[in-house]
């Protein structure tokens, strides 16, 4: 059996870090400001859920399970856009493709 080129598809990978090195630099700022944009989404949506919670019941609305859910997503969708507002590439920031191409 042939032993596989380090650094080629064959060759197994060595976690996530390997995996995603193979892919380029520009790849890797995008595919790590993704995942930083949806921990700080995890992190972030219950509290912005707990003060739209409480914004409404101070305003006394009765609220109900549909705009908890609305809500809900809201936070998410929020925080996640913040996220990636912070984690975004840089402007300067090219793909392999768009390099070849001019």
């Amino acid at each position: 059996m042939a032993l596989a080129k380090p650094g080629s598809l064959l060759d197994p990978p060595r976690g996530l870090a390997h995996i995603l090195i193979r892919f380029g630099s520009d790849e890797v700022r995008t595919v790590h400001g993704t995942i930083k944009a949806l921990l700080v989404a995890l992190v972030a949506t219950p509290f912005l859920y707990g003060l739209g919670a409480a914004a409404i019941e101070a305003s006394g609305y009765r609220a109900g399970y549909g705009e908890g859910r609305v809500l809900l997503a809201l936070s998410f969708l929020a925080a996640f856009l913040a996220g990636q507002y912070f984690f975004r590439a840089p402007k300067n920031a090219h793909t392999k493709q768009e390099l070849h191409e001019k």
